[in-house]
């Protein structure tokens, strides 16, 4: 009778191991969002510019990641906006921006700019706005991505 015992806490303990494993493989965290390039240029830092992106096609989460080099004391605005047209009258838009002389701006980021929008179709600009304007800005390049649904 023993041995009888022995075979079913050992079954016990590995039905256990199985149950434990299953649990481990379903966490509660989601997983972590993909992300796909929409469009991607560059900035030369000797002038104000506005760059225009086209008309894309945004899923909801949109983030803007860059590589800048320039001067230390380079004082530029960068805006991303992102302007859908609801009808031939009339539109609307969302936009994010952050000032080189303020707190948290990295010359390197993937998540230098970020914003939420209604999936659909948008005129995208970037623009780096220099202060004063005959002053030197940033050079280098970004990425723009759309969370890949």
């Amino acid at each position: 009778m023993g041995g009888g015992r022995t075979a079913a806490c050992v079954s016990l303990v590995a039905l256990a191991l199985v149950v434990v494993a299953i649990l481990a493989g379903c966490s509660s965290d989601p997983p972590p969002p993909r992300w796909q390039e929409v469009a991607s240029g560059s900035f030369d830092g000797t002038r104000t510019q506005q760059l225009d992106l086209g008309t894309l096609y945004l899923t909801g989460r949109v983030r803007l990641a860059w590589d800048l080099s320039g001067p230390s004391d380079a004082r530029s605005e960068f805006t991303l906006e992102a302007v859908r047209e609801t009808d031939a009258t009339s539109s609307s838009g969302v936009g994010a921006s952050r000032r080189s002389w303020k707190g948290y701006f990295a010359l390197r980021s993937d998540r230098a700019l970020e914003m939420t929008v209604e999936p659909d179709y948008y005129r995208v600009t970037l623009t780096q706005q220099l202060s004063p304007p005959d002053g030197v800005g940033y050079s280098g390049t970004f990425t723009l991505y759309t969370q890949d649904l």
